[in-house]
């Protein structure tokens, strides 16, 4: 019977685990290429999340881009990068505190997102495989 109520208590532990982090999960792609106002750049990192969420960190600058398709159909949102912490592979963070904006341009199918926002440069990024199902 305790081994029973230990394992009980440890599927629970971790399922509880599993729904705290799993929002603020985000995993790195390496096939991913950016082009940024038209000219090619490799100073970047792209990751995906849950739900279909992309977030896009240009190495220069200290912001991100992220895509968050839960808040609306053309979610693009300015996020800071002080509000993630990164890791070799991973990112964790709430894209709740990132500020929601209007694209010019947007658009993502399948394996490539384009968008530009005001005042700011227009990305199209592409990636290999579609890992956002």
């Amino acid at each position: 019977m305790r081994k029973l109520l230990t394992l009980l208590i440890s599927v629970i532990v971790i399922a509880a685990v599993v729904m705290i982090a799993m929002p603020r999960v985000w995993v790195k792609n390496k096939t991913a290429r950016l082009v940024q106002d038209g000219k090619v750049s490799d100073s970047f990192r792209l990751y995906f999340g849950s739900e279909g969420r992309i977030l896009l960190v240009p190495n220069a600058g200290d912001i991100a881009y992220a895509h968050l398709p839960a808040r609306g159909e053309h979610a693009t949102a300015i996020c800071r990068k002080a509000d993630f912490r990164f890791l070799k592979l991973f990112a964790f963070g709430k894209d709740s505190k990132c500020e929601m904006v209007h694209s010019d341009r947007w658009s993502v199918e399948g394996v490539k997102w384009k968008f530009s926002v005001p005042a700011g440069p227009a990305f199209e990024v592409t990636w290999e495989t579609d890992f956002r199902r």
